[in-house]
């Protein structure tokens, strides 16, 4: 038996980068790389975020886009 559980979501940010800021970085600390905050993306299945850093790279398709709750943020 499968249970669905069904949850109100309201998405504050959805965020596209892309470049990386710590890829070839470990001794020089982040990168200055622009985000953008977006009203709206587009998601392609099994490639992830057009025009973000990890569409369609194979090491990341496993997670290619991430969700945070903002009380996981902190103050």
């Amino acid at each position: 038996m499968t249970t669905t559980y069904r949850y109100s979501v309201e998405i504050l940010h959805l965020l596209v980068s892309s470049g990386h800021s710590y890829f070839g970085r470990a001794n020089d600390g982040a990168a200055s790389v622009p985000t953008s905050d977006l009203d709206r993306i587009e998601v392609v299945a099994g490639k992830g975020i057009v025009e973000d850093r990890f569409f369609g790279k194979a090491a990341h398709m496993d997670a290619a886009i991430t969700l945070m709750a903002v009380e996981s943020l902190g103050r």
